[in-house]
């Protein structure tokens, strides 16, 4: 038989659409941007340990080959809502895909574990932090414009995130 499907690349679900209008996440590490990442070109991408499993690679220890998954859209049988109004268009979701350290959402009230393969809204300002990773992505207020550089290779001390 073949092997077992574990190590095929993630497909995001059927309710996930292709963002209208620019969507962008903010790299950060210890309060400074370092950098942003462009997240307008599919439904939905991939943060993770491994290059061929994820569109973002991470390469810290505590997170895993496929971490978790940004997707543009919103579940029919509703994710987590924030009721934050601040979308234009398709809401962004949070979906840990069973990491072993988990995806943690900071919405104001401090650090959430996420359940895993259940879509979690990330409203405007929430942070991001994947396992014990200490760089956090930020999702930008609409007023924040969005940066010009490139989305390839982002040079941090410990935790690159590549494109």
């Amino acid at each position: 038989p073949p092997p077992p499907a574990a190590a095929a690349r993630w497909e995001p679900p059927e309710w996930a659409v292709a963002p209208q209008a620019p969507v962008s996440l903010d790299l950060v590490r210890g309060g400074t941007k370092m950098q942003s990442l462009q997240l307008s070109r599919k439904r939905a991408y991939v943060f993770g340990r491994s290059r061929e499993r994820a569109d973002f690679a991470v390469p810290d220890e505590s997170v895993s080959r496929a971490h978790a998954a940004i997707v543009h859209g919103s579940p029919a049988d509703g994710g987590r809502d924030g009721g934050d109004g601040d979308d234009s268009e398709a809401p962004l979701h949070l979906i840990d895909l069973g990491s072993t350290k988990g995806s943690f959402l900071d919405t104001g009230a401090g650090w959430e574990r996420l359940s895993p393969h259940k879509p979690t809204r990330v409203p405007c300002g929430a942070k991001i932090k994947l396992g014990d990773c200490d760089t956090v992505l930020v999702r930008p207020s609409p007023s924040s414009p969005p940066s010009s550089l490139p989305p390839t290779a982002y040079n941090l001390p410990s935790s690159t995130v590549t494109a």
